[in-house]
């Protein structure tokens, strides 16, 4: 789904304008972003939760090569009871 799909169907399920769910899409990555990247976890009430986690170093083989990956963050989705269900899983 793209950004103007997703826009597109807040705004039939909310009953907002497209403008407002645009806005609002744009405010929660402006408010997301710093606050993962401080530590803190963004609760997605309903979908699941995003957090940041590190990734150790390690080493891959690619193509007989070996190449080392160091570590670094990564962000992380964990599904909530609702999605998890829906899925089937």
């Amino acid at each position: 789904m793209k950004k103007k799909e997703l826009v597109e169907a807040l705004s039939a399920k909310s009953g907002e304008s497209h403008a407002a769910c645009e806005r609002v899409l744009d405010a929660l990555s402006d408010v997301a972003v710093p606050a993962l990247v401080s530590g803190n976890s963004i609760p997605l009430t309903g979908l699941g939760k995003l957090t940041i986690k590190r990734l150790a170093a390690r080493t891959l083989r690619s193509f007989g090569q070996q190449v080392d990956v160091p570590e670094r963050p990564a962000v992380r989705f964990r599904p909530g009871k609702a999605l998890k269900e829906a899925m089937g899983a």
